[in-house]
């Protein structure tokens, strides 16, 4: 019986998501970012706000990887190998685990 219900266990737990990853905090979105156009592959799934306002994140492109350490900064790469994240971005606000604004300025980076 026992090896029954660990059988089951085993064979259903990933087909209910169990196994996937959880959603990654936006505080902790920094680094090396890299957009993809595949969203079941993506880290996170953002969504481009208009308006500083209304963004969960406040965002400023770095120009070099090794200044993106902080929340907020990104270094927007076009290779995979330098990326610290997959990034998506949605069309749809509610389908969006966050909303994304970029910023001209680096002291206002970081989460809303």
């Amino acid at each position: 019986m026992t090896k029954v219900i660990l059988s089951f266990v085993l064979f259903y737990l990933p087909l209910v998501g169990f196994g996937q990853s959880f959603k990654i905090d936006k505080c902790r979105l920094f680094g090396g970012i890299y957009f993809i156009d595949d969203k079941s592959k993506a880290d996170v799934v953002i969504y481009m706000e208009e308006s500083e306002g209304s963004a969960d994140l406040l965002v400023y492109k770095q120009n070099n990887i090794l200044y993106a350490d902080h929340s907020g900064q990104w270094f927007v790469t076009n290779t995979k190998a330098q990326a610290k994240y997959y990034v998506y971005i949605e069309e749809n606000k509610r389908m969006a685990d966050y909303s994304v604004t970029f910023i001209n300025s680096e002291s206002f980076a970081g989460c809303q």
